[in-house]
């Protein structure tokens, strides 16, 4: 039977929608596969155990250290929401490891977790996208430019967040005004 890391957790708002997501694939997994859910919160890589003690993850190969075994595993499935499942920091490091992961590349998910890298890199392509104007944190704007190129209502969202944590439909001037302050991105 084939050993999965389920890996949860994470550094985004989104960390308590990602354990629950690890516990569902990993009820779905289990079946068919020994299951691990291992947390993974800033530098703090671990597995609870059914008695509730913790054991740590040697990042060096990615094996779950317990009192009795090195747990060396055949595979990742990456449940974490933002960052560091979605933005291509765990894929490269799994890439460096030979661990096979669920999920595109880390390119791909580097790449696409950045909303204005993405236009970037499909405006060659010719691909139609809804006009945007991205604002970085303490950057002068004139709301009035940006509303004739975005029209009302446009949605104001983070640049590089996962899913829709921070979007927010603005249709009016002072509430488009108000949200783009916080250095986020609007789009039509």
């Amino acid at each position: 039977m084939k050993t999965i890391a389920i890996v949860a957790g994470g550094d985004s708002s989104e960390f308590e929608i990602s354990v629950k997501s690890a516990t569902e694939v990993g009820r779905v997994l289990s079946s068919r596969y020994m299951t691990y859910i291992i947390m993974i919160r800033g530098t703090n890589w671990y597995w609870e155990d059914s008695k509730g003690r913790y054991h740590n993850i040697d990042k060096n190969d990615f094996t779950l250290i317990t009192d009795e075994y090195r747990i060396r595993f055949d595979g990742v499935f990456i449940a974490i929401h933002g960052t560091p499942g979605e933005n291509g920091l765990l894929q490269g490091y799994f890439d460096m490891m030979g661990i096979p992961y669920s999920s595109c590349s880390s390119f791909c998910s580097a790449l696409t977790f950045n909303k204005q890298a993405t236009k970037l890199f499909l405006k060659e392509y010719k691909i139609k996208m809804a006009e945007a104007v991205i604002i970085r944190k303490g950057e002068a704007t004139i709301p009035e430019s940006i509303i004739k190129k975005t029209g009302l209502p446009c949605f104001v969202k983070p640049n590089d967040s996962g899913s829709s944590f921070g979007v927010n439909k603005s249709e009016t001037e002072r509430r488009a005004v108000t949200r783009n302050r916080k250095g986020i991105q609007r789009e039509q």
